[in-house]
């Protein structure tokens, strides 16, 4: 772009956060209290694992406000934030993998969550037993990968979703080895092993984005504190390895 071009950007960035503060004015002088709907996109881990306790804990917190939830894939989420279709999006980033900046929108790490690699008890090698991934056009995949080929070896991936119970239910059924997150640790009395020859100090950090002049906004604080308790929530139980 050229430099005018990028000076655009910048009032343009300036407007929309005024946009955004004129509406949370709007709002408060129009209500006596907390009231409105706020809308949330987040992945699908997020949602299986956090959602129903995040609606919980809003509930608590501002019980006038409705929770308005979809689950997406980050950059889904994230485009609907941009499109304004979505006042808030949850997504996850690995060691490497970052989430890209973007104008306009300010991101806060809300968890560090660990991360640990299994394998069926039956495969002798990690070259011979298959595995269960993530696509590699995404973060979560490309980083798996990444992690193998340090620890020297090319994973074997038979069995590619983005869905990480999905890879759960292939290991415990001993088809599959698999990174799982703490939030999706596998039944205790399955017979797999935890991958020693990986470090043990694997995350992944789970982030909120909301667009800049809406952390203003009262019923944006509301939901933020709810996402905010269900995830320490979920960290405070003993079966959890969450960091």
């Amino acid at each position: 772009l050229t430099g005018a071009a990028y000076r655009l950007i910048a009032h343009t960035e300036t407007v929309l956060e005024a946009l955004e503060l004129a509406e949370i004015d709007l709002d408060e002088a129009r209500s006596t209290g907390l009231v409105g709907t706020i809308r949330l996109v987040a992945f699908h881990s997020f949602a299986v694992g956090l959602m129903a306790s995040v609606s919980r804990h809003l509930r608590e917190i501002a019980p006038n406000v409705t929770i308005k939830f979809t689950q997406l894939e980050p950059d889904d989420a994230i485009a609907e934030l941009l499109a304004r279709r979505a006042d808030i999006a949850v997504s996850d980033e690995y060691p490497g993998y970052a989430l890209k900046p973007r104008p306009g929108v300010l991101q806060s790490v809300i968890a560090k969550e660990s991360i640990r690699a299994y394998v069926p008890e039956q495969f002798a090698s990690l070259e011979e037993a298959p595995w269960a991934m993530e696509p590699s056009t995404a973060d979560a995949g490309r980083w798996a990968l990444e992690v193998c080929r340090t620890a020297g070896f090319e994973a074997n991936v038979n069995f590619i979703s983005p869905d990480p119970y999905l890879h759960r239910s292939l290991l415990e059924q001993g088809m599959a080895a698999a990174f799982l997150p703490a939030s999706v640790t596998p039944a205790p009395t399955c017979r797999i092993r935890v991958i020693d020859e990986l470090p043990d100090t694997m995350h992944r950090r789970i982030v909120t984005l909301i667009r800049r002049g809406s952390e203003h906004s009262p019923i944006v604080a509301a939901c933020h504190d709810a996402i905010r308790a269900a995830v320490a929530e979920s960290q405070a139980d003993p079966a959890s390895h969450a960091d």
